[in-house]
């Protein structure tokens, strides 16, 4: 959320209609640095053949002030919305997006002068490939479950819920990100980070990655509310944290008051390092209580824990505060429930405040999606003050199972997808593997079964015909092993 000092138009621009005039078609840049220019009138649009999944494109008229442009991106033939920007912080009143695509397609990219008019004066449109796919982190979790009574010592189911939940919402694949307004869709990323519940403890011994330790203690004060991280405490009726270098440590607790939880920043003291969660806002079932019950504060104590801030720069509301994100509107204070398009810094034109990013305090059925900067934030703490986490061992069972296993290093892409998909596999040694694709209510859609004998790095394309689009559960097995990934299909 950088601050830009411009006063721009109170009214929250909305995206342009697919009404523009074809000019002409060129390829996506393929070598990260590369770009593509395109020359284009206000009322026209360039189709940009080749875009990749994952990929991020940065697409621009930054740089050229000929007239106030907007940017709106299509899938090819006007078939779904996926972009637009109006007014970018850092180049307002001229537009950028960094478009990471959901499938790998053609995209038309349409240029309008403000308020979606058409002209006759050419603008520079610039589109570069910016970014690729990075290697996927897993952080090896350990969640500290701490009872004062039954109802507080929350279920397994619970709390892999909750591990599921920072699965979709890290990976891109929740399913509720394409209910984003298109004007903060088109800036969503992949955040190239797993979580797993730790299958090694400390001191190399199995484990489930959860602890539970009953206490006569509760409920806890959070830090800031007269509390000194007592929960994080074995001595103070908690449970001590596990090295912080291997684990990202969550407690779950009754938080007294209002609060739903708080995290530490990285730099903190290794004993309290980590996540702390009120039972009642974890997981997606058990406990979880409406609005808060999708678990979303995890999602965004998580992003604290990598070094994101609010989103509102924490100046109250004064629109003063930043994030030190460049992709994130300015913004005057958290959201609360799910507003419609709220503009509390006077930046209509970049399309309001940013109320369905995980860093907001907007309900959870409103939250859906982190930015591309704000990727590069967190993904940058990995490699720097939390980098350790990168050769925890945490996930790897002791006993020797997950080194043997078959299916340890997979990839699905491009997820979502419109019913073709890839899934390469890494180090398969097989001779037989079956390909199950099930729907939300448990009903078998898709069926394969591939006998041929697969041994070392394999592509396997899948094409599931005509089936609704959705979430679906691909389960992919062999005589010893068994695993489900989830796809979307849209």
């Amino acid at each position: 959320m950088l601050i830009t000092g411009l006063l721009l138009t109170q009214v929250v621009s909305s995206q342009c209609d697919y009404d523009n005039s074809y000019w002409e078609t060129k390829a996506a840049p393929t070598t990260i640095g590369d770009s593509i220019v395109t020359y284009l009138y206000g009322g026209e649009f360039t189709t940009v053949t080749g875009m990749q999944a994952g990929n991020v494109y940065q697409i621009s008229t930054c740089g050229d002030g000929a007239f106030d442009s907007q940017l709106t991106v299509y899938e090819s033939g006007g078939t779904f919305l996926e972009a637009y920007n109006d007014d970018y912080s850092v180049c307002a009143p001229q537009s950028r997006i960094y478009f990471s695509p959901f499938t790998s397609d053609n995209y038309d990219i349409l240029v309008d002068e403000y308020d979606c008019a058409s002209n006759s004066i050419p603008i520079t449109v610039t589109i570069k490939l910016f970014d690729i796919p990075k290697p996927v982190i897993t952080i090896p979790t350990v969640v500290h479950v701490i009872h004062n009574n039954s109802t507080e010592n929350i279920s397994n189911a619970q709390i892999q819920s909750q591990i599921d939940v920072l699965n979709e919402d890290f990976s891109r694949l929740n399913s509720d990100v394409f209910s984003a307004p298109s004007r903060f869709r088109g800036f969503s990323k992949d955040i190239r980070v797993e979580f797993c519940l730790a299958e090694r403890d400390p001191n190399g011994n199995p484990t489930d990655g959860i602890t539970r330790t009953a206490t006569t203690f509760g409920p806890f004060a959070s830090l800031g509310n007269g509390g000194n991280n007592e929960m994080k405490y074995t001595s103070m009726g908690g449970s001590d944290a596990w090295n912080r270098d291997d684990y990202l440590n969550i407690w779950v607790v009754d938080l007294s008051g209002t609060t739903l939880g708080y995290a530490q920043f990285p730099g903190g003291a290794a004993a309290t390092d980590g996540v702390v969660i009120d039972y009642e806002y974890f997981g997606t079932t058990g406990t979880a209580t409406a609005p808060f019950d999708l678990g979303r504060t995890t999602t965004h104590e998580v992003g604290h824990w990598l070094d994101l801030y609010h989103i509102w720069g924490d100046d109250g509301t004064a629109c003063s505060g930043s994030d030190n994100i460049n992709d994130t509107p300015n913004q005057g204070g958290s959201s609360a429930g799910c507003p419609s398009a709220p503009n509390s810094c006077s930046n209509g034109g970049y399309g309001g405040d940013m109320y369905v990013n995980y860093m907001d305090y907007s309900d959870d059925d409103c939250l859906n999606m982190f930015t591309y900067w704000q990727y590069r934030r967190m993904y940058a703490t990995l490699y720097n003050s939390r980098n350790s986490l990168r050769s925890s061992n945490g996930c790897s069972s002791p006993l020797g199972i997950a080194e043997n296993k078959i299916f340890s290093d997979i990839s699905i892409y491009p997820n979502p997808n419109t019913g073709v998909f890839n899934i390469e596999f890494y180090t398969l040694n097989s001779t037989m593997v079956n390909y199950r694709i099930i729907d939300m209510i448990g009903q078998e859609v898709f069926n394969e079964r591939s006998t041929e004998k697969i041994q070392g790095a394999v592509k396997k394309k899948i094409r599931v015909g005509d089936i609704p689009k959705g979430v679906y559960t691909i389960q992919i097995s062999s005589d010893n092993e068994k695993i489900n990934r989830k796809i979307i299909i849209h």
